[in-house]
């Protein structure tokens, strides 16, 4: 990410499909992934007649339906404390927790989006991931988790992504 950065500055025929990586980013905030820094993407460039545009390639889902429960994890998990830890909840708890990791990246790679950029965003999300495919993609966890956590997670998602344009916003 960094050496891509670089070339930003440098190169006037490069750029960023910013749209595609502000869907990415609801896609992050919809499964609650609080630790996206620059380390967690890859990037493909794809030639065109003006030049070279930048399609962002998210990866290493490790922070996804993080489950923050007891006393000391909820203690750290207060506003004051770690700055990016994020519970997965049928509701996002603060926006800046969960987007803490990214936030020089997202300031930088988003800067010329616009507020109806971001709804289109969320509204792309929404239309293609409906409850079905929920259920279905949740459905295809390892048996062991899905027994323990199945039922809660596609029920989060489906409250979460019916207010993914409250949380684009």
């Amino acid at each position: 990410s960094y050496k891509l950065f670089q070339e930003m500055y440098e190169e006037k025929d490069l750029w960023l499909d910013a749209n595609e990586f502000a869907r990415a980013r609801l896609f992050d905030i919809l499964v609650g992934d609080w630790s996206k820094h620059e380390d967690n993407w890859k990037w493909a460039g794809y030639k065109q007649a003006d030049g070279l545009m930048i399609r962002p390639i998210p990866r290493d889902r490790d922070h996804v339906f993080s489950k923050i429960d007891g006393f000391l994890p909820w203690l750290a998990d207060r506003e004051w404390a770690v700055a990016n830890l994020e519970n997965f909840g049928t509701e996002i708890k603060s926006i800046r927790s969960l987007t803490y990791q990214a936030r020089h990246m997202d300031r930088f790679l988003t800067n010329e989006l616009s507020r109806e950029d971001w709804l289109e965003a969320a509204r792309f999300i929404q239309s293609r991931l409906d409850e079905e495919l929920i259920d279905q993609s949740v459905g295809n966890m390892p048996l062991e988790v899905y027994s323990i956590s199945g039922n809660e997670i596609a029920n989060k998602l489906k409250k979460r992504i019916k207010d993914l344009d409250k949380y684009a916003l």
